[in-house]
């Protein structure tokens, strides 16, 4: 479900300062979250003054079926949208929800969220994979210790594959885990069961060791990474 519009924006600003805090407690913030949209939309039914008609006319109880309706269709028009998702959401959601908002405005805030860090070693290798990859194909100088613009390419390209691999799994991984899924599916039973577990775990290593070569390759060519 994608949050969008004006509205949702202008509401996520009333917590955002508290939903960066390390020790939110998501139930008890979205009870905050729900209790003042709650009022939020309250004052916005009490200025309406076709509402606040029909209520005064009908302080005993409802005279007919239609005012009885007016009113309900007032009050959902007047309802935040963010108000109507968390309502739509179930008592299992509230806490993915209510992370999910955090990670993105802490992501607009500091360009990386908590989320992030839990693997920091795959977001910074992914990153700086990913940035050496686009750097590979727009950059129009290279280092005094390479014959040529090709050649430097060529060790960006190599760079970016071993640090992407560290999160995505190099080829041989890959299908290494596909192997390993295909064999437990048809024969969970075999023996090349745990020799193939052997090998992935291998050949994980082996995406590691590879990333930090890379890493010591951009520390070694870091005063050169511009185009």
């Amino acid at each position: 479900m994608y949050i969008t519009g004006k509205s949702i924006k202008k509401n996520l600003i009333i917590f955002s300062k508290k939903v960066d805090n390390s020790f939110i407690n998501p139930k008890k913030s979205i009870s905050i979250l729900i209790d003042k949209l709650e009022k939020y939309d309250l004052k916005k039914n009490e200025n309406n003054h076709e509402y606040n008609e029909i209520k005064n006319n009908n302080t005993d109880g409802y005279k007919n079926f239609k005012d009885f309706v007016r009113v309900n269709q007032i009050e959902v028009e007047n309802q935040n949208n963010l108000l109507k998702i968390i309502y739509r959401l179930d008592d299992i959601s509230f806490d993915s929800f209510l992370y999910e908002v955090k990670y993105k405005i802490q992501k607009k805030k500091k360009g990386y969220s908590d989320r992030d860090l839990y693997n920091l070693d795959m977001f910074l290798t992914y990153n700086l994979g990913n940035q050496l990859k686009r750097l590979s194909k727009i950059n129009q100088s290279y280092p005094p210790t390479y014959k040529n613009i090709t050649s430097y390419r060529k060790a960006l390209i190599k760079a970016s594959e071993n640090l992407i691999a560290l999160k995505t799994g190099s080829k041989k991984t890959i299908e290494l885990n596909k192997e390993y899924e295909k064999l437990l599916e048809t024969d969970p039973e075999s023996k090349n069961v745990n020799l193939l577990i052997k090998k992935i775990y291998k050949s994980e290593l082996s995406d590691i060791n590879k990333a930090k070569i890379s890493l010591h390759w951009v520390a070694d060519n870091l005063e050169h990474l511009w185009d």
